[in-house]
């Protein structure tokens, strides 16, 4: 009497782990865009919080003038040091500088320029 076939071939059982390898990449893939979107999402949403507060400093306190931009490394230094006593509790790395705010958390970087829109990259 012949027995029964038990178990899979080993053709198939490579054609499965084949397939599982293609779903994986692309999956990967998908996964590591959804993340940098994310990042990019959390880095605009804080920046606009401190633009808001640095707008809400500026016609409190007349620390600086934001209306037409940073004129200088003064002024820069003066944001810098307005967003230092905010203590918004936020964990990325601002910088203030003649050519704008940048915002940078988890890779993803905000930047403003008083008078403009937020950029994120």
């Amino acid at each position: 009497m012949k027995r029964p076939k038990k178990g899979f071939t080993l053709v198939e059982l490579l054609v499965v782990i084949a397939i599982l390898a293609i779903l994986a990449s692309v999956s990967v893939v998908g996964y590591t865009a959804f993340i940098a979107k994310a990042n990019q999402s959390v880095a605009l949403q804080e920046m606009t919080q401190i633009r808001d507060a640095l707008i809400a400093e500026d016609i409190t306190n007349d620390a600086f003038n934001l209306s037409d931009g940073i004129d200088d490394a003064t002024e820069a230094a003066a944001i810098q040091a307005a967003y230092s006593q905010l203590n918004l509790g936020l964990n990325g790395q601002f910088v203030a500088a003649a050519t704008g705010c940048t915002y940078t958390i988890n890779e993803a970087t905000a930047t403003w320029v008083p008078g403009e829109d937020i950029t994120v990259a």
